[in-house]
Order: C-alpha cells, then sequence, then structure tokens
C-alpha cells in the first residue's frame, strides 16, 4: 500500500474524469464548462477472438515477447494478422485475413509509433502511424473512460513530428540499427527491415501519399457510445478526441480511431 501511496507525492501524474463533468487534474479538482462538441468519426471492429485487454503478446508486461508477434491474441498480434490499409474513408475501412504492404513495428522506449504500415492503394501511397492501447476492461458493461484514450492520444500527437516521411525513416533505422529485435513484414511474411525503410525513401512528396495517424483502443463500445449522447462523460472524451484531431490534422496527416464493434452488429 505504502508502494501506491507514494504517486501522491506527484500530483501530475494523477489524472481522473468523472460522469459529474468534473476532472482531477495537476493536483486540482474543477468542473469543466464545455462547448457543444461532437466526435463522430470512429472506426469500428469486432476485433474477432483477440483479447483486448491484451496489448502485446508474452507473459510479462513489462517484458513483451514481441518475436511473437501474429502468433497469440495480443492487440499486437491482431494488427499485424489483421490490419488493412486499403481505405480512403471512414466508410470503407475493413479489416482483412490477408494483409498487404509493409508492416513494422517500432515498440519500445522513443518510438515513433507501435507500428509503421505502408501500402499502395490505388494511385494512393498510404501511410500509417499506429497506436495501440489495451481496453481497461472486457466487461461489457464498462462504461466511457476518458482515462483510457488520454495517454495513448498524447503519444500520437506527441510524435507528431514523425509524420514527415525523411524525419520518420532516418530515425526508424537509428532505432534500428541499436534494437534487439524490430518485427518488419512484407504482405504478412516477415521481410527486412531495410527494404522498407528504402521503399518509403523512394516515395515522391506529393498529393498522392498519404499520412494517417491511426489510434487503437477498444474500451470504447459503438453502442455504448452512441446511447451516451449528450452525457458529460461523453463530451469530455470528444473534447479529448476533437482536440486531438485537430492538432494532427494541423500537421497535414489524417486521424482516426478505432473502438470495438457490437458484436451482433
Amino acid at each position: 500500500m505504502d508502494l501506491y501511496k507514494r504517486v501522491f507525492l506527484y500530483p501530475e501524474l494523477i489524472k481522473c474524469w468523472f460522469e459529474s463533468g468534473h476532472a482531477v487534474v495537476n493536483g486540482m479538482v474543477f468542473r469543466t464548462g464545455y462547448q457543444d462538441v461532437e466526435y463522430d468519426k470512429f472506426l469500428w471492429a469486432d476485433f474477432e477472438k483477440y483479447d483486448i485487454k491484451k496489448e502485446k503478446p508474452g507473459i510479462n508486461a513489462q517484458k513483451p515477447s514481441l518475436k511473437d508477434i501474429g502468433k497469440e491474441k495480443s492487440l499486437f498480434c491482431w494488427v499485424q494478422k489483421c490490419w488493412s490499409g486499403n481505405w480512403l474513408t471512414s466508410d470503407e475501412f475493413n479489416t482483412t485475413e490477408k494483409p498487404q504492404g509493409w508492416l513494422y513495428c517500432d515498440d519500445g522506449a522513443g518510438e515513433k509509433a507501435d507500428f509503421i504500415h505502408y501500402v499502395q492503394h490505388g494511385s494512393f501511397h498510404l501511410i500509417s502511424l499506429i497506436h495501440v492501447k489495451a481496453s481497461k476492461s472486457s466487461e461489457v458493461t464498462r462504461r466511457i473512460s476518458v482515462g483510457a484514450h488520454d495517454v495513448v492520444l498524447n503519444q500520437a500527437v506527441k510524435n507528431l513530428r514523425y509524420t514527415l516521411r525523411k524525419v520518420l525513416v532516418e530515425d526508424l533505422k537509428v532505432r534500428h540499427d541499436t534494437a534487439t529485435h524490430k518485427g518488419c513484414w512484407y504482405n504478412g511474411v516477415e521481410a527486412k527491415a531495410e527494404d522498407f525503410f528504402d521503399v518509403l525513401l523512394a516515395l515522391k512528396d506529393n498529393k498522392y501519399v498519404k499520412t494517417r495517424v491511426i489510434v487503437v483502443q477498444p474500451h470504447t463500445q459503438k453502442s455504448v457510445y452512441q446511447s451516451r449522447a449528450g452525457s458529460k462523460i461523453k463530451t469530455q472524451l470528444d473534447v479529448l478526441l476533437v482536440s486531438a484531431e485537430n492538432a494532427i490534422r494541423s500537421s497535414g496527416a489524417d486521424f482516426y480511431i478505432i473502438g470495438l464493434a457490437d458484436k451482433n452488429a
């Protein structure tokens, strides 16, 4: 218990949001008066039989087994097995059983994103920076949680400089050279990361190269999110999402967040 009490010595670490509209941030308690802001751009995936509470493969969450990406039922494995970049709009969003394009895992301290994906879709070259966060719960009775999204959204915004392709590749190369293991796949099959870097560097900057920032957070359920329209807790989450979207779009990238679709949909 004493170990957990130590966190209260650092109030800047504590963030809590309540359904009443109150929040605890930076050691202060306040009630925020929000403007009417709605976010209606969630993408919904069913995640099939993958464990939405498990972010990475391995027994120890602090020391994940990245060599087992694609071999278990974690969210990292879901990305490796099911991610599809072959869509341009929310209406076209889809997952796949036959991954296409390049996928590179950059997980670790100083990561640019958990995964970087590249695929040519028609005349467009689509680069996706994918940030993954496990759900706090898998209970169907779970409520909307602002805190479940806060850290991963902040991480996505913090790394916006890597939406610049050349900056991204240069930093990925440095990290790859000093890493013990970095997974890379082409069309779902293990491949050389150096080849992936060469493909990205060979792209020409024009209107046909699009960068997307993707946040995967299945804590939010479609039916729960939609049924809480007008509630303070949903408004709090919407404000966070709109703020992240505005920051990301100002960098020239598109923003998408993926929640959990209803199983009977």
